[in-house]
């Protein structure tokens, strides 16, 4: 069932946002009108077409859609492996929407359990309509992640939108492990490069690495890497 919603007008303005494509950005309104009074949905792909775009056919395909709007903190998305089911929030909803005789969330009272595709506790990025205020846990942990990439990172230029990108990924240890030990990685691929007078790039500015995941690249040569150990790592 549609329902009623508020549009805030620094939805068109937030830079977050417009980097979405148009049709996610639509999706990301639709979802509003889907959401039950708390801002939770059937994340079904079929169920969100047929509410949502019943009669045009989007131009992305709605997991896909999901996805960019899971990326920048819009939403959050839950599996329930009793149901195999997959459900959905709008973060911070019902601190952007004024519900008159607001039901309870059917879907919320749902004993979701520990599989989740991305819990919302990891969502700091809250966007407009989704919340700005983000967690303060989350905001230390991934300065001080940011702190250990940027000190190892060799190009020291543009440290603001590098942050910014880092930021909206969102790294956890575990990827943050892999950008650490690629960095390494890459010093010693450049090394070997120079001394044996071959050409290779030059390295992008953090945000360029950050947004193309730089740390995917396959190299030749096998590195030694000198990872920072975040084992016991006070957050």
């Amino acid at each position: 069932m549609a329902r009623i919603r508020t549009i805030k007008p620094e939805f068109w303005t937030d830079e977050d946002m417009s980097e979405l494509s148009e049709p996610s950005a639509l999706l990301a309104i639709g979802l509003l009108n889907y959401s039950d009074d708390e801002g939770y949905f059937n994340a079904n792909p079929s169920l969100i077409k047929a509410a949502i775009f019943p009669i045009r056919e989007p131009s992305k395909n709605i997991p896909g859609m999901l996805q960019e709007l899971s990326d920048c903190g819009y939403i959050c998305t839950y599996s329930d492996k009793e149901s195999n089911k997959v459900y959905g929030h709008v973060v911070n909803f019902t601190k952007h929407q004024r519900v008159d005789k607001a039901k309870p969330s059917e879907i919320k009272e749902l004993k979701i359990n520990s599989g989740s595709i991305q819990d919302e506790s990891k969502n700091d990025q809250g966007r407009v309509l989704a919340g700005k205020e983000g967690n303060g846990r989350e905001r230390k942990e991934l300065d001080a992640f940011f702190d250990l990439f940027w000190a190892k990172f060799p190009n020291k230029k543009d440290k603001q939108a590098s942050r910014k990108a880092f930021v909206k990924l969102r790294p956890d240890e575990i990827l943050l492990k892999q950008m650490l030990e690629a960095i390494d990685k890459q010093i010693a691929w450049r090394k070997t490069m120079k001394e044996n007078g071959e050409w290779c790039e030059d390295w992008k500015y953090g945000q360029g690495w950050i947004t193309g995941r730089r740390w995917e690249d396959e190299i030749s040569v096998k590195a030694k890497t000198n990872v920072t150990n975040l084992d016991g790592y006070d957050l």
